[in-house]
Order: structure tokens, then C-alpha cells, then sequence
């Protein structure tokens, strides 16, 4: 029986000491083992989101300056309203875009400080001095990136508000001079003038001829009628001499007009340039009006010297 029970506790002892080491074995590799993070993983996905950060952030920097440039073009007195409220609501949203872009450039950093302190790093352990860094890193652009996302949701909602109230107190208190427009229009007119100067010399000159032969040939015959067709003609050229003078005053308005509007493509009321370009605007639209005035007296003067020299020389 002794010999049975000491075969029995050596059995044991043998198995209890092979669970022991199967123990000390899985505590020593607990004990031992890491965790570890690839650094390229977290590189690339670091950048795609800095990537996305900067696109948006491009995008609502040019919303910003395209809208700051519009309030600008009014160029108005901003120590009263509508002006004046209009400024403070673009100070309201250049300082949420402010706070965005200093959200993004702290984001940017925290980027940098990690590519410093991961550089030649391939992984990441759990037992690197870096490991703390890099799980506060990630935390960082977590958090930072969610802030730009609702401080920029918060930047569309005050522009909104902002362009809503340019919109209704300034635009549909001011009046806009297209000035593309105007200048187009000018260049017409200006156009028309060389036309009709041009068709004006030629029918003169044909008008001179005819009236030359005429007065060779019946000047004895029908001297009242000659005589009174060549004054037809005097106040043709009378006529056309003043055309000259105000096209001269004509030209020298464009010409201010487009010195005062060469940096402008929009001009409003609120512009105290608006009230000098009214001023030769009017002279241009006075000359202009004078211009064809005469035009059409030529016109009614070429009519009835046809109709005297149709009769002159169906008397011959």
C-alpha cells in the first residue's frame, strides 16, 4: 500500500509541476507581450482627414472673401445703418472664420508632432515611450476635427443670415449701375456716331455734286430755286458742324465716364463715386439726345433737298 501511495503522489507532483510551468509560461508571456499600431495606417489615415479639413476649409475661406468683397463694393459711409449693423454681422463672421482657421492650424500641428516623434518608427508598441503620444494624438484630431465641422456648420448658418440681410435692408435700398453694361452701351453709341458721320460725308458730298451741275446748268433759268437749295445744303453743313462740336463734348464724357469706373464692374448708390459718374452720365445722355436732334433735321433737310432738285430738273 506505501509503495502504491508513493506511485500515486509522484504521479501527482509530476502533473501538478507540469500545470505549474504551463502557468508560469502564460503569466510570463502576459507579463512580456505588446501591442503595437502600424505608423503608415495612422499616417494615411491622419492625412485623409487633414485632406478633407483643408478642402472645406479652401472652399468657406473663398465664400468668406467673395463675401466680404460684395459688402465692400457698396463703399459706403458705415457709421450708420443699413451699413453700419451690416458691418458688425461681417465682423460676427470673420471671427467664427478666424476661429476656424486657427481650429485647422492646430490640427495641422498636432499632425506635425507626429510625424516628428513616429519618424523611423514603423510600429508603435504599447511598451514605446511614443505610445501615450500617439493615443493623445489621435484623440486630438478627433476632437479638433470635429470642431472645425460644427464651427464651419455654424459659419454657413451666420453668412446665410448675413447675405439674407444685405439682401433685404441694403440691396433694395441702393441703386446698382451695371457698369459692364453702361460701357457696352457707350461703345455702341459712340459706334453709331462714326456711322452716321461717315454716311453723312458721303450723301454731302453727293449732294454738293449734284447741286454743282445743277447750278452750271439752269442756275439762269431757276435762280430762287437754285439759291434756295443751296441754302438746304449751308444748313446741311451747318448742321453737321454742330454734330462735330457735341460728339467732341460727347467723346470727352466717355471718356471720363471710363476713368471713374476702371475699377469697377458694379457701382451703387451708396458710393459717393455713384454721384460723380451721375453727373456725366447725364451729360452724356443730354449730348446724345442734342446729337440725334440734329441728325434727324439732316435727315428731314436731305428729304427736302431731293424733293427741290426732283423738281428743278423735271422743269429743265
Amino acid at each position: 500500500f506505501c509503495m502504491q501511495l508513493t506511485i500515486l503522489l509522484y504521479r501527482y507532483a509530476k502533473k501538478w509541476l507540469k500545470l505549474s510551468l504551463i502557468f508560469v509560461a502564460f503569466l510570463t508571456c502576459a507579463l512580456s507581450c505588446s501591442v503595437y499600431y502600424t505608423t503608415s495606417d495612422f499616417d494615411k489615415n491622419f492625412k485623409q482627414i487633414i485632406n478633407s479639413v483643408q478642402k472645406n476649409y479652401s472652399t468657406t475661406k473663398d465664400g468668406f472673401l467673395l463675401i466680404k468683397q460684395r459688402f465692400s463694393s457698396f463703399n459706403a459711409d458705415l457709421i450708420q445703418d443699413p451699413f453700419l449693423k451690416g458691418k458688425e454681422k461681417l465682423n460676427n463672421l470673420e471671427k467664427k472664420f478666424s476661429s476656424i482657421s486657427t481650429t485647422k492650424n492646430k490640427l495641422i500641428s498636432e499632425y506635425k508632432k507626429f510625424k516628428i516623434y513616429s519618424e523611423k518608427k514603423p510600429k508603435i508598441s504599447s511598451k514605446d515611450k511614443e505610445w501615450e503620444l500617439l493615443k493623445n494624438t489621435k484623440q486630438e484630431i478627433k476632437t479638433l476635427s470635429e470642431e472645425i465641422e460644427k464651427k464651419t456648420n455654424e459659419f454657413i448658418e451666420i453668412s446665410k443670415a448675413f447675405q439674407e440681410y444685405v439682401n433685404n435692408s441694403i440691396i433694395s435700398k441702393v441703386t446698382v449701375l451695371n457698369v459692364k453694361e453702361a460701357k457696352k452701351s457707350l461703345g455702341l453709341i459712340a459706334k453709331q456716331m462714326v456711322t452716321f458721320d461717315a454716311e453723312n460725308s458721303k450723301t454731302q458730298a453727293t449732294y454738293t455734286s449734284i447741286f454743282t451741275q445743277l447750278q452750271k446748268k439752269i442756275s439762269n433759268s431757276f435762280p430762287d430755286k437754285v439759291n434756295e437749295i443751296e441754302k438746304i445744303l449751308i444748313a446741311i453743313d451747318s448742321n453737321s458742324n454742330v454734330i462735330e462740336s457735341q460728339e467732341t463734348i460727347l467723346s470727352a464724357s466717355i471718356k471720363k465716364f471710363n476713368e471713374l469706373t476702371k475699377n469697377n464692374e458694379q457701382l451703387y448708390s451708396s458710393d459717393s463715386l455713384y454721384a460723380q459718374v451721375s453727373i456725366v452720365q447725364q451729360e452724356i445722355e443730354t449730348a446724345v439726345k442734342y446729337i440725334q436732334g440734329i441728325q434727324n433735321d439732316i435727315k428731314i433737310l436731305y428729304k427736302k433737298f431731293q424733293k427741290n432738285t426732283d423738281s428743278l430738273q423735271n422743269q429743265k
